[in-house]
Order: structure tokens, then C-alpha cells, then sequence
């Protein structure tokens, strides 16, 4: 599996461990916690719900996005949504923040099969278009291009 691109293009993110926190012992507490048969009732209803089209609301995926970059970011999106905002009410602000996360996500995914499938693999320049402003935002960068 190390080495098949067609799986791995199929996972929608990618989370080095690295950049977790580590549990130690004042992570956890000697009162009531939240039980994990309620949260996982609670995560298993949200199942039904999707929020798949929220960008939609306020930006545009950029060009270079594929159309399996596309369903994972907004997969991601979608369950950002569901874990931070169970009511579904959100804010352009929070979509643009998910967006900026998930499309990192997916491109470090990219990043490793670019490394293990060469040029099918090469383009991992992601941006987003925000539909007020008409501006491309390229993620990782600072640069934003006016569409006239």
C-alpha cells in the first residue's frame, strides 16, 4: 500500500503526528468526564447531516484543485462544521478558516504522492476565489491575485 498511488489519493488528509500534543497526566481528571458511548451516539447522528456545499456560500475552489482534492476538502470542511458548529450555524469567517486548514490537509497528501508518483502527482498549488471580492487567495502564500 506504501507505494499505490490510486489508494493513497483516496485518503483525505493527512496529520502528522508531530504536530499533536502529547497526553500527560494533567491532560487528564479525577472528576466526571464526558461519556464516549454519549459522544459517539452524538458523532454517529451527525452522520446523516452534511455540509458539503458550505463553501459554495462564499468561495470558489481554485482550478488546479482535482476533483479528488475537491470532495476531500470539502469532506474535511463538512466535518469542521459538524464538530465546531452542531447547530449549523456558521460564519463566512469559519467556512474561509476550515478552508484554509483543509486544503493544507489535502495538499500534504498531494506532497507524498508526489513523491511517490513523480509528475502524475505535480501540481500541489491550491487556491481558493472568494466570491465577494473576486480575490484567488494561493494557499501558503501571501499573494492574492485580483480577478478583474
Amino acid at each position: 500500500m506504501n507505494s499505490d498511488t490510486a489508494f493513497l489519493d483516496r485518503i483525505n488528509l493527512f496529520l502528522p503526528g508531530w504536530e499533536i500534543t502529547k497526553f500527560s497526566p494533567k491532560n487528564f481528571t479525577n472528576h466526571f468526564g464526558f461519556s464516549t458511548d454519549f459522544f459517539s451516539e452524538i458523532l454517529k447522528s451527525q452522520r446523516k447531516i452534511t455540509y458539503y456545499d458550505a463553501i459554495d456560500n462564499y468561495f470558489t475552489l481554485g482550478a488546479h484543485l482535482k476533483q479528488r482534492d475537491s470532495k476531500s476538502v470539502r469532506r474535511i470542511v463538512s466535518g469542521f462544521i459538524k464538530l465546531l458548529h452542531p447547530d449549523g450555524s456558521f460564519s463566512k469567517e469559519d467556512i474561509r478558516e476550515y478552508l484554509v486548514i483543509a486544503m493544507e490537509m489535502r495538499r500534504r497528501v498531494k506532497e507524498q504522492l508526489k513523491r511517490i508518483g513523480g509528475m502524475e502527482f505535480w501540481d500541489t498549488n491550491f487556491s481558493y476565489i472568494d466570491k465577494e471580492t473576486q480575490d484567488e487567495i494561493l494557499l501558503g502564500s501571501q499573494k492574492k491575485e485580483a480577478h478583474p
